[in-house]
């Protein structure tokens, strides 16, 4: 009889503990509309450094898989930079508060902000740089300054690609995908 009432205990304790966990929530924009502007110069620096090199469609830093670069281009690009400009680079991600970046060309720069999921699902939120019309591409949505972008993918629940202009070719980019 003992046993099974501190069984019952015990999973009323984890459950109590398992309840007290902060949710895990996106940044809002607003957050990140605040960011931005707090850190517009070293985004623009960066944004820089890549526009002065003629390698293209590269991560940085570079991510490694079982010991090797997992894009030979990544590598290329990491290789060729000197030891300075990688400080620079670092430095400048971390005042960014990003992870990384994914270049696709000197026109478009991804920097990785926010990132949350699991097996099959996740949610990035991101700066862009780009000089793509979003108007003129199907599967974007352009979400009005007045509604964030989180409550709009809280509300469908649904795959989608949602960007916020920020001005000047940067964007700010949700991408929900179940």
């Amino acid at each position: 009889m003992r046993i099974p009432f501190l069984l019952l205990i015990l999973i009323l304790i984890l459950f109590v503990i398992k309840s007290c966990k902060s949710e895990v929530k996106d940044p809002t924009d607003r957050e990140m509309i605040n960011h931005f502007n707090k850190c517009k110069t070293d985004f623009e620096m960066i944004k820089q450094i890549i526009a002065d090199d003629t390698i293209s469609a590269f991560e940085y830093p570079p991510v490694l898989f079982e010991g090797k670069y997992k894009n030979i281009k990544d590598s290329i690009y990491f290789n060729q930079l000197n030891i300075d400009k990688k400080r620079e680079l670092d430095s400048l991600l971390q005042n960014v508060q990003c992870s990384g970046i994914f270049v696709l060309s000197n026109n478009e720069i991804r920097f990785n902000y926010y990132s949350y999921g699991g097996i099959g699902w996740g949610i990035d939120k991101n700066f862009i740089y780009t000089k793509r019309n979003f108007k003129e591409i199907n599967d974007v949505e352009i979400c009005p300054p007045e509604i964030d972008m989180s409550e709009r993918r809280y509300n469908s629940m649904k795959n989608c690609y949602l960007v916020k202009e920020l001005g000047n070719n940067w964007y700010i980019e949700l991408n929900y995908d179940r």
